[in-house]
């Protein structure tokens, strides 16, 4: 933050600030990647997983489903907005 004065006998003044968001980002463009899963509402209950079939029994555990799983190819998206980097410019006057 730099403040810059605006007059020997005045008390007022400037301030002027700039921030950096995500500053990985602005130094190589492969970093400061977002990941999120999409559609959060049990998403990763059932990545991966296929019904195959199901176990006869007796009791309770009659027709029980049987799952395959397969490992889940991209189950996290990059978030494009909060990936990039950002600036904020700010100024302040003080009086």
């Amino acid at each position: 933050m730099d403040e810059i004065s605006l007059g020997k006998k005045s008390k007022s003044n400037l301030q002027v600030s700039l921030s950096i968001i995500n500053l990985t980002n602005l130094l190589n463009k492969n970093w400061g990647k977002v990941y999120f899963v999409p559609n959060t509402y049990n998403s990763t209950s059932s990545v991966g997983l296929t019904k195959v079939g199901t176990i006869g029994g007796s009791g309770t555990d009659k027709n029980d489903p049987v799952y395959n799983f397969k490992t889940p190819n991209r189950p996290y998206t990059i978030d494009q907005f909060a990936s990039r980097f950002q600036m904020q410019l700010g100024l302040r006057y003080n009086f």
